[in-house]
C-alpha cells in the first residue's frame, strides 16, 4: 500500500472538448479530487475551485476552497489529501471500498443515528419523482433502514 508521502496525483481533463474541468487521480487510478475553473464568479472571488472525494465520499467542511489559480489548486490537494484520507479511514470509507475491489463482499452495518437520518429522509422524499437524485436517496435511505432492522434481502 502506498503511504500518504509517497502518494502521487496527475490531474486530467474531465472531459476532452472542455478546457475548465479537471480530476485528480492517485496512483490506482482512483478519482480523490475535482478542479474547475469558473468564469462567472462575483469580482473578486478567485476563479479555480477545488473539491476532495472518494468514491461517493461526502463533501466534508475543510476539504474544498478555491484558488487563484491551477497550481494553487494541486497544492492545497496534496496538503489537505493526508487529513481527508485519515478521515475516510476513520469512518470505515476506504475499507468499504477495498473490499470489492479485491473481491470481498461488504454490507453495510447502519448505525443508530444513521438509521434515525434514514426514517427522517424517507419521509421527507415520500412522493419524490422516479430516476431523480431524491429518488436514489430514497433508495439509499430504505436500503439503511431494511439492513437495520434485519431484512436486507440477503
Amino acid at each position: 500500500m502506498t503511504t500518504i508521502s509517497e502518494q502521487r496525483f496527475r490531474v486530467q481533463q474531465t472531459w476532452p472538448d472542455r478546457d475548465d474541468v479537471f480530476q485528480v487521480l492517485n496512483d490506482d487510478g482512483d478519482k480523490v479530487a475535482h478542479i474547475s475553473h469558473d468564469n462567472f464568479v462575483p469580482p473578486g472571488t478567485p476563479k479555480w475551485s477545488w473539491h476532495l472525494t472518494y468514491h461517493q465520499s461526502r463533501n466534508m467542511p475543510g476539504f474544498s476552497g478555491r484558488c487563484d489559480s491551477m497550481n494553487d489548486c494541486k497544492a492545497e490537494i496534496r496538503a489537505r489529501w493526508p487529513t481527508f484520507e485519515e478521515v475516510l479511514e476513520l469512518e470505515g470509507h476506504l475499507e468499504r471500498v477495498r473490499r470489492p475491489k479485491h473481491g470481498v463482499r461488504t454490507a453495510l452495518f447502519p448505525g443508530e443515528d444513521e438509521y434515525r437520518r434514514a426514517v427522517a429522509e424517507t419521509e421527507a422524499l415520500a412522493g419524490c419523482l422516479e430516476d431523480t437524485y431524491d429518488d436514489a436517496r430514497l433508495s439509499l435511505a430504505s436500503l439503511v433502514i431494511r439492513r437495520w432492522e434485519g431484512d436486507d434481502g440477503a
